[in-house]
């Protein structure tokens, strides 16, 4: 059942801008606060978290004279009076201070279980990942990248993953970036190619909910394997990608088929 209280608030800020002046000269903004204090439905049948969330929606109101700000104001504490005589005391909302990620989120965050990272994939609609300036094996040629990127562009549209532009990238929830890491054979030292590819997104701290984090979200490692000494450098990339790309589409059909 879905429980729904909502209250309506005016809050009165008064910004002083011309402070040691002789004018005394004030700003005053009125501000319209909506709470909404529900049940979240999910969280209750889920996770058992069924004590009512609040939520705010804040708006300039107007921007009135001292005089008529503290008229303003004056009624509506009257009408507060009123309005708490019919209602159990409820505290006021606390805009500035709230850090702490169970005062804002109405719940604590650390109650959930941690999940597994193949969640991280679902509802990806693409991510940026560009390898052109990847600097390939000598013996390949000047054109590893290019073509490197060409065989990344192919898959991810077979795939119907998206490859987002740097702009699109920024833009997109989460910011999903994969990079590519990749080391050369050294003939000298007799050090075999190795590489890494992650992906990265933006995150949250359960502890504290205003450090947002960009974050490694999936990733794995390649390279030269002793047991199959045909796969090349650029062979070894693209298995990577084709391992990403399967994970991503496995992750996706499994919380489709949960719902």
């Amino acid at each position: 059942m879905l429980i729904l209280r909502i209250h309506l608030m005016a809050m009165f800020t008064l910004v002083l801008t011309g402070i040691g002046s002789q004018s005394g000269h004030t700003e005053n903004y009125v501000w319209t606060t909506w709470e909404n204090e529900s049940v979240h439905i999910e969280l209750c049948e889920e996770k058992g978290v069924c004590d009512p969330i609040r939520s705010f929606v804040t708006e300039l109101h107007s921007m009135p004279e001292l005089h008529e700000a503290e008229r303003l104001m004056g009624q509506r504490a009257k009408d507060a009076l009123m309005i708490e005589a019919q209602i159990a005391p409820r505290s006021a909302p606390r805009i500035c201070e709230a850090v702490e990620a169970a005062t804002v989120l109405g719940f604590n965050p650390e109650l959930w279980e941690q999940s597994d990272k193949a969640k991280a994939l679902v509802g990806l609609e693409g991510i940026y990942l560009n390898v052109e300036n990847l600097k390939g094996p000598v013996a390949y040629g000047p054109n590893f990248g290019l073509d490197l990127q060409d065989a990344v562009n192919e898959r991810f549209s077979y795939a119907g993953l998206k490859l987002l532009t740097m702009e699109e990238m920024e833009k997109a929830p989460g910011k999903p970036e994969m990079n590519v890491y990749f080391s050369n054979t050294d003939s000298n030292t007799g050090c075999r190619f190795r590489l890494f590819a992650g992906l990265s997104q933006t995150m949250l701290l359960t502890r504290n909910h205003t450090i947002k984090l960009k974050a490694g979200s999936w990733g794995m490692t390649g390279g030269w394997v002793a047991d199959d000494p045909e796969i090349d450098e650029f062979r070894s990339i693209m298995i990577v990608i084709d391992t990403f790309l399967a994970d991503w589409r496995e992750a996706n059909r499994m919380d489709k088929s949960a719902q």
